[in-house]
């Protein structure tokens, strides 16, 4: 994975002109239909979509950190991540490395493999089974909560 200049979506990456690359990671892509879409909500499904994948790789033995929408292990980056909104949906793609290899110059990554997590796609398909439910599970909240006035 290489993502041009012209495809990138945070602002301080651009100004930075940070590069985005990986050799091979798992990607998950998640996008709410919501009325009217918010780039606040969009970030919120973010972090919360890492809180899921920490667990996950929690479930797996592994301890990582979160910082904002990025996960660490051992003081390595694991995950890319980026939200944003259109005219209708909320957005949001989550890449998780699963070998070390092709991330740019100064950044100290980690893989799945490395992790001993030898099904990515596994992996990836518990995470998103999970925060499916999720979701799910606040929409069934929010329909079944009565409001204040």
């Amino acid at each position: 994975m290489s993502i041009p200049a012209d495809s990138m979506l945070d602002l301080e990456d651009i100004r930075r002109g940070s590069a985005i690359s990986g050799d091979d990671l798992v990607h998950l892509i998640v996008e709410r239909f919501d009325s009217p879409p918010s780039m606040h909500l969009a970030y919120c499904m973010q972090r919360l979509l890492a809180v899921w994948i920490r667990d996950e790789l929690l479930l797996e033995g592994v301890r990582a950190v979160r910082i904002g929408d990025d996960l660490f292990v051992d003081d390595r980056k694991l995950t890319v991540s980026v939200a944003t909104c259109g005219v209708s949906s909320e957005k949001i793609h989550f890449g998780i490395n699963v070998v070390k290899s092709g991330v740019p110059p100064g950044v100290r990554a980690i893989g799945l493999n490395d992790l001993e997590i030898t099904d990515p796609v596994g992996f990836a398909e518990r995470v998103a089974s999970g925060f499916s439910r999720e979701i799910e599970g606040i929409e069934v909240a929010v329909v079944k909560t009565k409001g204040v006035l």
